[in-house]
């Protein structure tokens, strides 16, 4: 068994797996290594293979910590949340302690809507891991689970602690680049434009290739006023998502709005291209054309709507 647990270690899940397999056949249901090969079953995304030898396992050993864990995740990531919740709860009433079942609990209430219980677990949680001195250890670690709890508070409305949860987390790992958008969002939420901006040019000094900040912060740029900070966003953005039809609307209307109908129409095309279902796009596309003197491809597009 313990070359089994040595090759797993490595990375070596073929042998591994053949190795449990052979030891399970000559000595019987373990709770090792039926967990083992749930977990290599998990990795591989073969959900329903890895909840039977968890199933194993569990009914050799009902409250062993790492089944219990791989049990709630293979649930949750095959989709069903709802199953999911209450082995976390079941491993958390035997486990207090173990902090990423936690934070998976938390995943799954706010996946299925529950802002609150979310924001019910990982606020203790963070207050906990905090009294016991965990910032200095594992500040990324706290920092996403403060931006998470963010998150969840601004959805219930609850602006001033959410800005606080996210500049707590901000200050624990300064270095992510998804705790400055999480917190410019917020930000925004709460009607904080500039500090909206600044938290998010943060965001992209730290990942230029994050492309949902430099949408945001188009969209913030011109709500301020300021036209070709927001192209230049928006710009950037799109280089990264050429499909983007936010990104791609967001530069129409812009250039339409700087004056420039000819770049108007060319990012409209595009999305035109995207949606070419979509009616709001294909009167705007018409009016586009007009707008550069296309008389007869906006009277196509008209037509279009009929």
């Amino acid at each position: 068994l313990q070359v089994a647990v040595d090759q797993h270690l490595a990375g070596d899940l073929d042998r591994a797996e053949a190795a449990y397999r052979s030891w399970i056949a000559s000595h019987g249901d373990h709770a090792v290594a039926c967990c083992n090969l749930g977990a290599i079953a998990l990795r591989r995304q073969r959900f329903a293979e890895a909840l039977a030898h968890l199933e194993r396992s569990l009914a050799l050993d009902p409250t062993y910590a790492v089944s219990l864990f791989n049990r709630g995740n293979a649930l949750r990531l095959s989709g069903a949340l709802a199953e999911a919740e209450p082995v976390y709860r079941q491993l958390l009433q035997h486990h207090p302690g173990h902090v990423q079942g936690a934070i998976n609990l938390a995943l799954c209430c706010y996946a299925q809507g529950r802002k609150a219980e979310a924001v019910a677990v990982y606020q203790p949680l963070l207050e906990r891991l905090l009294a016991e001195g965990e910032a200095n250890r594992e500040p990324a670690l706290l920092a996403s689970i403060a931006s998470s709890l963010g998150v969840a508070l601004a959805d219930l409305g609850r602006s001033e602690a959410a800005i606080a949860a996210h500049r707590q987390a901000a200050a624990l790992n300064p270095a992510a680049a998804g705790v400055h958008f999480n917190q410019a969002v917020a930000l925004a939420a709460a009607g904080q434009g500039p500090q909206a901006i600044a938290a998010c040019r943060r965001a992209v000094a730290l990942d230029p290739g994050h492309a949902g900040a430099w949408l945001n912060l188009s969209a913030w740029w011109r709500a301020a006023g300021e036209p070709r900070r927001a192209v230049a966003a928006a710009e950037r953005g799109l280089a990264l998502q050429p499909g983007s039809v936010d990104l791609l609307r967001n530069l129409s209307v812009l250039w339409s709005e700087l004056g420039e109908p000819r770049l108007a129409l060319k990012f409209h095309s595009r999305l035109a291209v995207a949606l070419p279902d979509d009616p709001q796009v294909a009167f705007d596309l018409a009016l586009r054309r007009a707008a550069c003197g296309d008389g007869a491809g906006a009277e196509a597009a008209y037509r279009q709507l009929l």
